[in-house]
């Protein structure tokens, strides 16, 4: 009997709030084409690109504000320091 290694992917945060939801990368990306926003796309290599544990890319503030309303989390789940980079800025 021979044994197949089955590779799983290791998961950020962005990629745990989407299996936490219960989510496929290709229902997320279903989800964001069906939106028809312009400019504002996710594809699933792009999503695997974004839930890589070890990286430092985020995603754009439109896609991270869809991804939270399909995770049911907030921009500081994705953004961990948001507030202290909304801090500095001033508002009108």
């Amino acid at each position: 009997m021979e044994v197949r290694k089955i590779k799983a992917d290791k998961l950020n945060i962005l990629g745990r709030l989407r299996e936490d939801v219960g989510l496929k990368r290709e229902e997320v990306e279903a989800h964001i084409k069906k939106l028809e926003i312009p400019d504002l796309s996710c594809s699933t290599s792009y999503l695997c690109k974004l839930e890589k544990l070890g990286t430092d890319k985020k995603p754009s503030l439109e896609l991270a504000i869809e991804l939270c309303k399909m995770y049911k989390c907030r921009l500081e789940d994705i953004y961990p320091n948001l507030k202290d980079k909304l801090k500095g800025l001033k508002v009108c």
